[in-house]
């Protein structure tokens, strides 16, 4: 999930300290899913995709658009 995560946050142009004050996560714990040290749980990953404002899952788990 990590390098999906990296590329929407490249597309929507949101830094991790930005999405972790979206998200309402701490800081430390977003950088631990982007470098892939851990997996985000159920919660955590509907917090990720609606400050990424992804309405559909498969965005965020699987296929990222180019642009």
């Amino acid at each position: 999930m990590h390098k999906q995560l990296k590329k929407l946050m490249e597309i929507k142009g949101i830094t991790p300290q930005e999405l972790a004050r979206l998200a309402m996560i701490h800081p430390t714990t977003i950088h631990r899913y982007l470098k892939g040290k851990v997996d985000p749980t159920f919660s955590m990953i509907t917090k990720i995709a609606e400050a990424l404002g992804v309405s559909n899952w498969d965005e965020l788990l699987g296929s990222v658009p180019n642009s």
